[in-house]
């Protein structure tokens, strides 16, 4: 397959080194310094075992109206993503991937670029890039990817077939992945996780071992998670995917030290190092995203206020 990533990030670059690894024809789309790191290739350090290594792509510096790839794969930052669509638009490749986060539907993706060629989905990878340019990464795998894997979707029938494609191609590529016939509810459950954590760990300047040794704090993040639950519940999006609402079912004084030790391990410290990424644009905007479908749904939620208010 001939696949443009574009955005040259910590997403972009751990999925395009896979790709190319697994035989696709890979180009990146990327600017200014990122360009020149990536001359040489994408060096990914494993950030649990330490292991290096380097993939070649393709780089190119803009997406012409003219050029036709098999699948562009859009990896930037959800106040990034308004300024692209109109050049998504004007491309006539025929799918397009948009893995970005996002608590506000699709309507606006599908009027830029098409319901035929859109499909939507996220993740399940992290880490930051180092001065270097290597990406020290890690890729949700074992256990971990009961709450989360690489989930792909689509938002119109017709385009189920491919989307079943890319999720295997994905998994071929070493991404454990998944198709969900409900993406919107599928992000909007993971911004009502996602915002309360990352807010939580605002107050700690992005330091995870601080958090984690906070009960007081994680306390109010569970409870923040589940108010948010909640809400999903209330406007009719089921909380999925399963492993992970059934994961909030338990008490608080249960999940409370379980996410003490989940946040004070060295997957997390690895994967969801804010200290090293400039996410809190992208973090806030997502809050807002839900704190309107807070209101829209009447549900109370003094945790998810209070979190929000300090970023």
């Amino acid at each position: 397959m001939d696949v443009l990533f574009y955005g040259a990030g910590v997403i972009g670059s751990i999925y395009a080194s896979k790709l190319s690894d697994a035989g696709h024809k890979v180009s990146m789309l990327a600017r200014g310094q990122r360009y020149d790191q990536l001359v040489s290739g994408i060096v990914l350090e494993d950030g649990l075992t330490g292991t290096v290594s380097s993939s070649k792509v393709t780089l190119v510096r803009t997406l012409e109206d003219n050029d036709r790839y098999d699948l562009i794969v859009v990896a930037v930052r959800r106040e990034q993503i308004d300024e692209i669509l109109p050049i998504l638009k004007r491309n006539k490749s025929r799918h397009i991937l948009i893995m970005v986060n996002t608590a506000s539907g699709y309507l606006n993706w599908i009027n830029q670029v098409g319901a035929e060629r859109l499909l939507v989905g996220f993740p399940a990878a992290g880490g930051f890039i180092k001065d270097n340019g290597n990406v020290h990464s890690v890729i949700m795998a074992g256990l971990k990817q009961v709450m989360q894997k690489t989930t792909i979707g689509c938002v119109q029938p017709d385009s189920e077939f491919k989307a079943k494609e890319i999720v295997g191609i994905f998994s071929r590529s070493g991404f454990p992945a998944a198709y969900c016939g409900n993406m919107d509810a599928w992000q909007k459950t993971h911004v009502a996780l996602l915002s309360p954590l990352a807010n939580s760990l605002f107050k700690f300047d992005g330091d995870l071992k601080a958090l984690a040794a906070s009960r007081r704090d994680v306390e109010k993040f569970i409870v923040a998670v589940k108010e948010g639950f909640k809400v999903l519940s209330q406007l009719g999006y089921p909380v999925t995917p399963f492993g992970l609402k059934f994961l909030f079912t338990l008490p608080v004084f249960i999940l409370t030290p379980i996410w003490m030790k989940m946040l004070g391990s060295r997957f997390y410290e690895a994967a969801f190092n804010l200290k090293a990424n400039d996410s809190w644009g992208e973090l806030k905007m997502l809050g807002d995203e839900f704190q309107r479908l807070a209101l829209e749904s009447g549900i109370s939620t003094d945790a998810i206020d209070e979190l929000q208010s300090t970023i």
